[in-house]
């Protein structure tokens, strides 16, 4: 998308996803609820999917790249 100048969608599809789910999910589950590790990796493997779903979201309804 970027290539295609569209800068928006995936800035806006990564940064919710790193203070989403990199941060906030991995903090939440990994030192609150004491998961660890584990939930770090569950938070990085949830941004790559979120991230992917925005910008599938993205070209299915706005037709392709701008």
């Amino acid at each position: 998308m970027q290539g295609a100048s569209d800068t928006k969608t995936p800035f806006v599809a990564r940064t919710t996803g790193m203070f989403g789910f990199i941060v906030g999910f991995s903090w939440l589950f990994g030192v609150r609820l004491d998961f660890g590790v584990e939930a770090v990796y569950a938070g990085i493997f949830l941004y790559f999917v979120w991230s992917l779903l925005v910008e599938a979201a993205r070209f299915r309804w706005a037709g392709g790249p701008r």
